[in-house]
């Protein structure tokens, strides 16, 4: 019988702590931990996460189109009213966060795992999962 749980992150431990003020259209932050970030309301698109830790991070309100993120971890994040239209996650893990309204249309996602998070009003129109 194959396993049928979802693949978990692939983190090396540690993550050196980095501190980024506005997220840029196209760019790529890889190999990180952010810690304590407020990017509400900011807008960017092409934004690829790679290999990253986040928490207690504020995406409320951020309007990142065709983001990407691969191999995260999300702790205590604030990902309400997110509008993530064509993102793709793989190998991700949101815990204890807040996805209330989080919309994520055309959306491809293999291998997330959400626990123990709010998502009221949540949206997921026209996703691609996969394992």
């Amino acid at each position: 019988m194959s396993d049928i749980a979802p693949k978990l992150p692939r983190l090396p431990s540690p993550l050196e702590d980095k501190k980024i003020g506005v997220l840029a259209h196209d760019a790529a932050y890889t190999d990180m931990r952010l810690s304590d970030v407020v990017w509400s309301d900011q807008h960017a698109d092409g934004v690829h996460f790679e290999t990253v830790r986040m928490a207690n991070v504020d995406l409320s309100g951020a309007r990142l189109e065709k983001l990407r993120m691969s191999d995260g971890e999300l702790t205590r994040c604030n990902l309400a009213n997110l509008h993530g239209l064509g993102a793709q996650a793989s190998r991700v893990v949101i815990e204890g966060s807040r996805l209330t309204g989080i919309s994520l249309t055309d959306a491809s996602l293999c291998d997330v795992t959400v626990r123990n998070c709010r998502a009221d009003l949540a949206s997921f129109a026209s996703p691609i999962w996969s394992a």
